[in-house]
């Protein structure tokens, strides 16, 4: 069944329709005719007609949200076949290229497969991963910022701890965008009067006191981050859209932003958000060709989803944040 289902997943493409929809019914008629019996059919359409759903889902979604595991488990019923899923997932990255199958990218898959298949097998989603406190360094009770830089399979993890202030994440965001560091995914929490953030980055060549200094040149406002990252227009570019995706979680507000993929848009997210004083509790990035797809869940100051007028005013901001403007 599988490598029937790895035989036909991208069958659908062609059409105007969305490929894995799209080839649904002809996987469903092929592997009829194949003479698999019915259980085994609906497997291999449900496998074509998913096949996206764990890289598009690990990659853009927060991992600790029980509406993520959710949104699995409930389009893929049985563990069978999310083992299945989660090896054709693996086989249609590396057979496309190997950015698609990054080790980072290899991590968060596995780790998603591994949940949904817990909840699925005990009848209930695990508990949502703790946050894990950091120790706080004297330097930074005394107002400085701690910067560590650990690597991570072909990227690294940098973990920033600093006082808790508005703007504090734009200004991180910021300073991996100066250096030409892509971001992959960034977790953000309040520990005290300190705010922790870490991210994942794909370099894994990484400097801390390079950061450092790039960092306290922009927290400081001796760099102008917002004037040497502002967007510029490109003939040609798609105009960024902001969506809010109140499906995708029940304890912060989701917004789903595609722009042109250039470095700098996490810090033009962030900045806009901090000037609602709207806190960013995750991010993660996403790219798809030329076209950067990340997804922040955001929160008010008090750690509570949107309303749907401030989430309408924080998909405006963001929306023309990222719009370019002409040279000049």
């Amino acid at each position: 069944m599988l490598v029937v289902a790895a035989l036909l997943h991208d069958i659908g493409k062609g059409s105007l329709t969305e490929h894995s929809v799209a080839g649904e019914p002809i996987a469903r008629a092929v592997a009829t005719r194949i003479g698999f019996d019915a259980e085994a059919v609906d497997l291999v359409a449900l496998l074509v007609r998913r096949h996206l759903l764990l890289a598009r889902t690990a990659t853009t979604r927060d991992p600790d949200d029980p509406a993520t595991l959710e949104a699995v488990t409930s389009l893929v019923p049985s563990a069978e076949a999310l083992s299945l899923l989660a090896a054709l997932t693996e086989a249609d990255a590396k057979a496309t290229s190997p950015q698609a199958w990054t080790s980072w990218r290899a991590g968060l898959v596995h780790d998603l497969a591994s949940r949904a298949r817990s909840a699925l097998e005990r009848g209930s989603a695990p508990p949502a991963i703790p946050v894990d406190e950091v120790e706080v360094p004297d330097a930074v009770r005394a107002g400085g910022t701690s910067i560590t830089v650990e690597r991570v399979g072909d990227g690294s993890r940098v973990t920033v701890v600093a006082p808790d202030r508005v703007g504090l994440l734009a200004d991180v965001a910021a300073t991996f965008a100066l250096q030409r560091v892509a971001v992959r995914a960034a977790r953000v929490w309040s520990q005290g009067d300190h705010g922790v953030s870490v991210w994942d980055v794909a370099d894994d060549r990484l400097d801390a006191g390079r950061l450092r200094d790039q960092y306290d040149g922009v927290a400081q406002r001796r760099v102008d981050a917002a004037a040497r990252l502002r967007p510029r227009a490109t003939p040609g570019e798609l105009a960024p859209a902001v969506v809010v995706r109140p499906e995708a979680s029940d304890q912060a507000t989701v917004l789903e932003v595609r722009a042109a993929d250039r470095l700098g848009v996490v810090h033009q997210v962030c900045s806009a958000l901090a000037d609602l004083d709207i806190s960013v509790r995750s991010a993660h990035v996403s790219t798809l060709g030329p076209q950067a797809v990340d997804v922040f869940y955001v929160q008010e100051a008090h750690a509570a989803a949107l309303s749907e007028t401030r989430a309408a005013d924080a998909a405006h901001a963001v929306r023309d944040r990222l719009s370019p403007r002409a040279p000049g």
